[in-house]
């Protein structure tokens, strides 16, 4: 991997607020920069080694892009993703965390 694509994965990492695709981002750095194995890398993220086989050849097949969630099946959400989005910044900004 050049200093191009390793840069490109940093940023792409340090860019992304989802969680889950955030943890693949990491985890095809661990691969591909860290150098570490695929057994290695899954027992240290907890997950299964075809996991992280899948991420990887997702990663080769179609870039940053191939790590992104992709639409499953099943029924529509009743409140639009915004909307949920806004609620939850909302209600951060009356929460306050518990004094002890």
């Amino acid at each position: 991997m050049d200093q191009e694509e390793q840069d490109l994965l940093v940023r792409a990492y340090k860019k992304e607020k989802r969680a889950g695709v955030k943890e693949r981002i990491h985890i095809v750095c661990m691969v591909k920069v860290s150098g570490l194995t695929t057994a290695q890398t899954a027992e240290l993220c907890y997950c299964d080694p075809h996991t992280v086989t899948s991420w990887l050849q997702r990663y080769d097949e179609e870039g940053i892009a191939g790590l992104a969630d992709r639409p499953r099946p099943g029924r529509p959400p009743k409140v639009a993703l915004e909307d949920i989005e806004e609620a939850v910044s909302a209600a951060g900004s009356i929460i306050t965390p518990l004094q002890l």
